[in-house]
């Protein structure tokens, strides 16, 4: 699959235009290190040492649920089949082609900590329906994160043009729904070999970041306002009360309590 943009000018997702970077630094950094250990998991591999090392940063679902294996959610994205070139190739493609839009939308920082939400996320995923089958299997590979950059890029830009197979255009809203119909027909069947459950949770994570988390910070950030406004009510009334007290018994009668709690909204005043 090829993604097709103008060579001049890219839309933001606000109705505006602005040339499309070659590189960002966060899409950069994740494919220099993944590209880094993709190399000394070759060289690894013909040490037995090595080969162990390597195997500990797969992602074992029955390892993360009874040994608290925890960092294997994210580093199990580092890891690709060595035997297969084509897995981190399209990996590392799909991150190019669609990490830049929402690395552009988000920023680096917001963007890195989405995409190793989404690893994490798809992850458990995986590792939950494996570990619920009973089966052994390890999971490798940055498909999960990277489809939620796929997911996210598609709900921005539903109708940009992409070439599926390098030759058949396709809107890349169209894509993804063919893929999510691939994905459950295989994961149902079981026979792919592939964990499509780690590929679902990371189209379903990019899609609840994409369309609730704006309404979910929306919620958070009301919260914390009316917890604020109910904080200050409490310390006006408080305030009137030792104010009172000050008047009627004197400054000498408050309490050391008291008096910290009234120097301190002197300072805030």
């Amino acid at each position: 699959m090829e993604h097709y943009e103008n060579p001049q000018f890219e839309d933001d997702g606000r109705g505006a235009y602005s040339r499309p970077e070659p590189w960002s630094r966060g899409v950069k950094g994740i494919i220099i290190a993944t590209v880094s250990v993709f190399v000394a998991q070759i060289i690894f591999s013909r040490f037995s040492e090595g080969a162990e090392f390597m195997a500990w940063l797969e992602l074992w679902p029955a390892a993360v649920f009874e040994r608290g294996a925890v960092w294997q959610l994210v580093s199990y994205a580092f890891l690709h089949d060595t035997h297969i070139l084509m897995h981190i190739l399209f990996n590392m493609l799909f991150l190019y082609w669609f990490g830049r839009a929402a690395e552009r939308v988000w920023g680096t920082r917001r963007f890195l900590i989405f995409y190793f939400c989404a690893a994490a996320f798809s992850g458990l995923c995986y590792s939950a329906w494996v570990y619920t089958l009973g089966s052994p299997h390890p999971c490798i590979g940055a498909s999960g994160a990277v489809m939620a950059c796929m997911m996210a890029y598609a709900l921005w830009y539903p109708n940009q043009i992409i070439l599926l197979f390098f030759i058949i255009p396709m809107r890349i809203r169209t894509f993804v729904i063919f893929t999510i119909c691939i994905e459950v027909y295989s994961l149902l069947n079981m026979e792919s070999g592939i964990a499509n459950m780690a590929h679902l949770g990371g189209l379903l994570f990019g899609y609840l970041v994409v369309r609730a988390g704006p309404r979910l910070n929306h919620a958070v950030t009301a919260c914390f306002r009316k917890s604020a406004e109910a904080i200050a009510a409490e310390d006006d009334r408080r305030l009137d009360e030792i104010l009172d007290k000050v008047h009627k018994k004197g400054i000498g009668a408050l309490s050391w309590a008291e008096r910290r709690f009234l120097k301190r909204m002197g300072r805030k005043r």
